[in-house]
């Protein structure tokens, strides 16, 4: 029987969108299938290094404008981010629905200076406190998984296995459980909804 106490939240994808899928569609307006390999690869790879901190917000806007030829300004690429990123449909009341008894956590993938305007343009703090959110960029990783998820056990105090992560990207979720955390693959709220159900998460 799951004994949860915490639970973390991806913000993106989780609970936003993801950076490479709005950086994609503002440098391109298409699916991020349907770009050069080339640039996909590097966009992947440019991505992991912006979560773990090795370059902040500005550079890596910087070099997906350089290296994919948009002709946006860095600077405009950042702004396009913060004004655009919007909520999973019904996500923050799906949050909400969890009782208080949970450490409700949300991990930022996102760079501070990024996510404190979209943090307070989409009323993030009404569902989680600033004292249980995480930047992945300042933990100081050598890689983001699996290190994020011992990070993350240390910090909210508890054993690993009372702890939950919700994350849109299956292979990262898998790897989560193979760590020793319990895992949900995020596809929509109200099948995360169902799952706290099946789970008996809810009150």
């Amino acid at each position: 029987m799951e004994t949860i106490k915490a639970i973390f939240f991806w913000l993106g994808g989780v609970i936003i969108q993801p950076i490479p899928e709005l950086v994609v569609r503002e440098l391109y307006d298409q699916p991020i299938e349907n770009i050069v390999i080339q640039n996909r690869l590097y966009l992947g790879e440019l991505i992991q290094e912006l979560y773990i901190g090795q370059i902040d917000g500005r550079s890596y806007c910087r070099m997906a404008v350089h290296q994919c030829q948009s002709a946006l300004e860095a600077e405009d690429l950042e702004t396009k981010i913060t004004h655009r990123a919007a909520l999973q449909p019904l996500i923050l009341e799906t949050v909400d629905t969890l009782p208080s008894s949970y450490q409700r956590w949300l991990i930022s993938d996102y760079p501070a200076e990024w996510f404190r305007p979209i943090a307070e343009r989409l009323d993030l703090f009404s569902c989680f406190q600033e004292e249980r959110l995480v930047f992945t960029s300042s933990c100081r990783l050598t890689r983001l998984v699996p290190d994020i998820f011992y990070h993350i056990v240390h910090q909210s105090n508890q054993s690993i296995k009372d702890c939950m992560i919700i994350d849109s990207v299956t292979p990262r979720a898998i790897q989560a459980v193979r760590h020793g955390l319990s895992s949900t693959i995020f596809v929509d709220a109200k099948r995360l909804k169902r799952d706290f159900s099946l789970r008996k998460m809810l009150a």
